[in-house]
C-alpha cells in the first residue's frame, strides 16, 4: 500500500464549529443570559429587582449564584437574599468563613458575614463562629451569638442574655434585633425577660399621674382630635393643656377645638407670646372657672415650666374661696423632667383638687417617634401591658439620660 493511500483512508479531523456547544458551555445560551442578569439585579439599587433575582436564583439554586448572592447581601443587608442564601446550606461555610477572616472586611461586613454563617445549617461554621464571639464591635459579637444559637448552640441563648442586659444602648438594641430572627426554644424567655425589665421602670412615674400614648396616623392631624376627646371628658373645672405640642396646637388647629369644644371658653398662648402674656391668659382662664361656675374653661399652649427660669405665678389656688376644680394635660414626647416638675409644682403647691395626665405622642404607625428599642420592645407586649409601656416609656429616656452621666442604670 502506498504512503498516499494511507493519508487517503485517514479519517479527517472535524473542525468544531463555535456555534456548537462543548462540554464546558452552557446548553442554552439564552439561559447564560439570564443568569447573567440575574446576577446584575442583584447588584441593583431597585430592591424589587433585587428580590426578583433572589427568588429565581433561590428556586433554581446554581452553585454559581453563591458568590453573587453573597456579594448582594455584604452591600444591601436584604432579609430576602440571605433567606435565598440559606438555601445553599454547607456550601456556605467555606465561602463564607474564609471571607470573614479579611481584614480589609468592615465591621457590617463581618456581621453579615457571621450572619450568612448561621444559616449554613453546618456544624463546622460553629468552630469559625466561637472566634467572633469575644469581638469588641457590638455587631459582631451580637451576630455570633444568634449565628450559634441559629445553629442550635444553647450556650450562645445566655451570651444573647447578657447581651440584652448590656449597658450599652447598641448592643442591647441589636441583641433584641437578633432574637426576633431566632427559632430556639431559650428566645421566647429571653424577651419576656427584657420586657419586664423594661416595663419596670414605668415605677419611677407617680402612681397618680395617668398616661396614655394613642396610636397617631398622622400627629399633625390627630393630636388635636384626642386632645378634644381627652377634654371632653374631664369634669374639671378647668383644663390646662400644656407640654411641647400643645403651642403647636395653639397656633395652628384651633379650629379643631373650637369646633369640638363650641360651648368652652378657650384661651390661647403661643410661643409669639412673651411669658408673661402667656400668664395673663393662664390668670384669666383662671379667673374664668372661679367666676363663672359652669363654664369649664380651657387653657391650650406654651408655658414656662416651674423649674424654669421665669416660673408660672401661683394658679392653682382659689382666690374667691368659691371652690373649682383643675386638671392638667402634658402633651408631647418623653419629657420626663418637665413632666416631674409640673407633678412636683402640684404636690406641693396645688390648693385646689387637681389631677395630672400625661398623653405621649410617641406611637406613630411608621414608628418614627420611637428608638428601634422602644419600637421592637412595643412589638412584643402583650394587649394588657400597653398602659404600662406607656408608662415606662414616659420614664425609660430619663433614666437611660441619667446613665450616661454615672448616675444610674435602667439594666
Amino acid at each position: 500500500m502506498r504512503i498516499l493511500d494511507l493519508f487517503q483512508r485517514r479519517p479527517r479531523r472535524r473542525i468544531r464549529s463555535h456555534r456548537e456547544p462543548t462540554g464546558r458551555e452552557p446548553r442554552d445560551t439564552a439561559e447564560a443570559i439570564a443568569f447573567h442578569d440575574l446576577c446584575l439585579q442583584l447588584e441593583s439599587n431597585d430592591l424589587t429587582e433585587r428580590r426578583r433575582a433572589a427568588m429565581l436564583l433561590s428556586a433554581l439554586t446554581p452553585r454559581s449564584a453563591v458568590r453573587p448572592l453573597l456579594r448582594s447581601y455584604l452591600e444591601h443587608g436584604d432579609r430576602f437574599i440571605l433567606e435565598a442564601l440559606a438555601s445553599y446550606g454547607d456550601k456556605l461555610t467555606l465561602v463564607a468563613g474564609r471571607e470573614v477572616a479579611n481584614p480589609a472586611r468592615s465591621t457590617t461586613e463581618r456581621a453579615r458575614l457571621i450572619t450568612v454563617l448561621g444559616v449554613s445549617e453546618d456544624p463546622a461554621a460553629m468552630p469559625i463562629l466561637w472566634q467572633w464571639v469575644n469581638d469588641f464591635e457590638p455587631a459582631v459579637h451580637v451576630a455570633a451569638c444568634a449565628a450559634l444559637a441559629n445553629l442550635g448552640d444553647g450556650s450562645a441563648v445566655e451570651l444573647l442574655s447578657e447581651a440584652l442586659l448590656s449597658t450599652d444602648v447598641e448592643t442591647r438594641r441589636l441583641a433584641l434585633r437578633a432574637t426576633l430572627d431566632l427559632d430556639h426554644p431559650g428566645i421566647a424567655r429571653l424577651q419576656r425577660e427584657h420586657v419586664a425589665r423594661y416595663l419596670a421602670a414605668g415605677g419611677a412615674v407617680p402612681a397618680n399621674v395617668s398616661v396614655s400614648m394613642p396610636l397617631l396616623l398622622d400627629p399633625l392631624e390627630d393630636v388635636p382630635r384626642y386632645l378634644v376627646g381627652a377634654i371632653q371628658a374631664s369634669h374639671r373645672s378647668l383644663t390646662i393643656v400644656i407640654g411641647p405640642e400643645a403651642a403647636e396646637v395653639a397656633e395652628h388647629h384651633r379650629e379643631v377645638l373650637e369646633h369640638g369644644l363650641h360651648d368652652r371658653s378657650l384661651f390661647f398662648a403661643t410661643k409669639r407670646h412673651s411669658p408673661d402674656e402667656q400668664f395673663k391668659m393662664l390668670m384669666a382662664a383662671r379667673d374664668h372657672a372661679v367666676d363663672r361656675e359652669g363654664s369649664r374653661p380651657v387653657f391650650v399652649g406654651q408655658l414656662p415650666s416651674p423649674g424654669s427660669q421665669h416660673p408660672p405665678p401661683h394658679f392653682l389656688r382659689d382666690p374667691g374661696l368659691k371652690g373649682y376644680t383643675a386638671r392638667i394635660v402634658f402633651v408631647g414626647q418623653q419629657e420626663f423632667a418637665v413632666v416631674m416638675e409640673w407633678w412636683y409644682y402640684i404636690e406641693d403647691r396645688s390648693e385646689v383638687d387637681t389631677d395630672y395626665h400625661v398623653m405621649l405622642t410617641a406611637l406613630t404607625i411608621g414608628g418614627d417617634r420611637m428608638t428601634e428599642e422602644e419600637r421592637l420592645t412595643y412589638e412584643m407586649l402583650d394587649d394588657q401591658e400597653h398602659d404600662r409601656f406607656a408608662r415606662a416609656l414616659l420614664a425609660h429616656r430619663a433614666i437611660v439620660g441619667d446613665a450616661l452621666e454615672g448616675r444610674s442604670w435602667l439594666y
